[in-house]
C-alpha cells in the first residue's frame, strides 16, 4: 500500500496517550465481555492506535468503529467542530456499517449527533447513562469492567488482582506505541507504523486469564504508586495544557510517558527522588507539582535513563526534587541538612540515589547548600564470597535550577 495513502498519524508525539490509551482500553474489555457489537458476535478483533482515529476496532478487515478522544477542558460543544467534522470524514476501511465516535472528558452544553454535509454521523460514546468519562472516573470504570470479566469467567477477584491486570493491560498498549516508536526510528514512517501494528484482542484475554504475578504486599504498593502517580501527573497536563507552551507540555509527556512505561523504575526510587529529607513520604499533590515544575523551569526534556535528570558530563548528575528550603537562615538550613544526613544514614536506597546523582536540584531555594562528608556503603563480594563493606566518602550539593543551568548550560 503506498504511504500516502495511509491515514495520518501523530502516534510520535502523543501528548494525550494515557487518557486515550485507557479509553481505548475500556472500550475493548467491553466488547470482550459483551462478546458483540451492534448486535453482531465479535469473537475476535484488533484495536488500532492513532491511525484511522485516535483508535480504531477492526474486524475481519473492515473498521466496525472509529473513535476520537478529547481530553480538553472546554464544556462548549462549539469548542469541538473541527474536530467532530474531522472524525465525520474518517473513511479509511469503513463500510455503510461503521459507527463513528467521540469521547470527550467533560460534560458539555450539547450532546446531541453531530452529522456532515454527507449524511456521516458522529456519536458522543455513552458511558452507562452519560456521555462523557472525566479522568478521575476512568479508572472506577476500568476497574469496574475488569472485575466484571473476572466474575464472568469464575476467576478469582481481589483488589491486588484487580490492580495488577489493569497495570499489565496499560503497559501492553504503552509498549505498542514504544514498539511503534522504535520501528519510526528504524526507517518506517510514522503512518505505516501506526496503521499495520495493532493489538490482536487475544492478547488482551491472554493477560486477564493468566494466574496472578504479584503476590506480595510491597508489590501491591509499588503497582498503586506508579498508577496514583502517573494519574496526578496526567491531571496536571490535562488540567494546565492550555497554559503551557508546546515545549513545556512535551517535557511533562515525556516524564509520564517514561514513568508509566518503565518496569524497571522502582517506586521508592521515584519516591526519594521527590522529597529525599521525608521519612515515610505519602504521595502528595504539591510535591509531585513542584517535582515536575523544576523540569518546566529546565525548559527542555531531562535524559530519560534509570530515573528522569539532568547531567553535564559522566560525573555531575543533577536530580530535580520537590524541595523547598530556606537555606540562608542558619537554623532552618541546620535543620534541614541534620534531616536530609538522617534519612540517607537511615535509607540505604537513598544513599544509593544521591551518591550517583550528587547534585540535588531544589524546587524552591534562596541559596546553594554544600552538604560535605557524607558517606556511601557499598558490599562487595570477593572470589570467596565473603562480602566486604567499602565505605566512600562523597559530596552532595542542593542547588537551585539556576545554578544547576548555568553550570549544565541546557538552553
Amino acid at each position: 500500500m503506498a504511504n500516502n495513502l495511509l491515514p495520518h498519524s501523530a502516534i510520535s508525539s502523543w501528548g494525550g496517550f494515557l487518557y486515550q490509551g485507557k479509553i481505548a482500553l475500556l472500550h475493548s474489555l467491553k466488547l470482550i465481555v459483551d462478546g458483540e457489537f451492534e448486535k453482531k458476535v465479535i469473537n475476535n478483533f484488533e484495536l488500532q492506535l492513532d491511525s484511522t482515529d485516535d483508535f480504531a476496532i477492526y474486524f475481519n478487515g473492515v473498521a466496525i468503529s472509529t473513535h476520537q478522544v478529547k481530553a480538553k477542558k472546554s464544556e462548549n460543544r462549539s469548542s469541538y467542530i473541527d474536530a467532530l467534522e474531522q472524525a465525520s470524514n474518517v473513511q479509511k476501511d469503513c463500510n455503510a456499517t461503521t459507527k463513528r465516535f467521540f469521547h470527550v472528558a467533560n460534560k458539555l452544553d450539547d450532546f446531541s449527533d453531530y452529522v456532515n454535509s454527507n449524511k456521516k454521523i458522529v456519536n458522543f460514546y455513552e458511558y452507562d447513562n452519560q456521555k462523557f468519562c472525566t479522568l478521575s472516573e476512568i479508572d472506577v470504570r476500568l476497574s469496574k469492567i475488569l472485575e466484571e470479566y473476572l466474575n464472568l469467567n469464575l476467576l478469582d477477584v481481589t483488589e491486588n488482582i484487580i490492580l495488577e491486570k489493569l497495570t499489565l493491560l496499560s503497559e501492553l498498549i504503552s509498549r505498542k506505541i514504544l514498539f511503534n516508536h522504535s520501528k519510526i526510528h528504524s526507517g518506517m514512517t510514522q503512518n505505516e507504523v501506526a496503521y499495520y501494528n495493532r493489538i490482536n484482542s487475544e492478547e488482551i484475554v491472554n493477560i486477564l486469564n493468566q494466574p496472578q504475578m504479584f503476590l506480595l504486599d510491597k508489590e501491591y504498593v509499588a503497582l498503586s504508586f506508579k498508577k496514583n502517580l502517573c494519574n496526578i501527573i496526567e491531571n496536571y497536563l490535562y488540567l494546565y495544557n492550555e497554559d503551557y507552551t508546546a515545549d513545556q507540555i512535551y517535557i511533562l509527556t515525556c516524564i509520564l510517558k517514561f514513568i508509566c512505561e518503565n518496569k524497571e523504575l522502582d517506586h521508592v526510587t521515584i519516591n526519594d527522588s521527590i522529597q529525599p529529607h521525608k521519612e515515610n513520604y505519602i504521595l502528595d499533590y504539591d510535591h509531585v507539582h513542584d517535582y515536575l515544575d523544576v523540569f518546566l523551569e529546565f525548559g527542555v526534556a531531562p535524559l530519560l535513563k534509570d530515573i528522569p535528570h539532568y547531567c553535564n558530563d559522566l560525573i555531575n548528575k543533577y536530580l530535580p526534587t520537590a524541595l523547598k528550603i530556606k537555606a540562608s537562615k542558619r537554623i532552618r538550613a541546620d535543620m534541614f541538612i541534620a534531616q536530609l544526613r538522617e534519612n540517607i544514614s537511615n535509607n540505604p536506597n537513598l544513599s544509593n540515589l544521591v551518591f550517583e546523582y550528587n547534585n540535588l536540584v531544589a524546587s524552591e531555594i534562596d541559596g546553594d547548600l554544600q552538604i560535605l562528608s557524607m558517606e556511601n556503603i557499598m558490599d562487595v563480594e570477593d572470589e570467596n564470597n565473603n562480602i566486604h563493606h567499602i565505605v566512600k566518602p562523597y559530596s552532595l550539593r542542593v542547588i537551585s535550577v539556576s545554578m544547576a543551568e548555568s553550570e549544565i548550560n541546557v538552553k
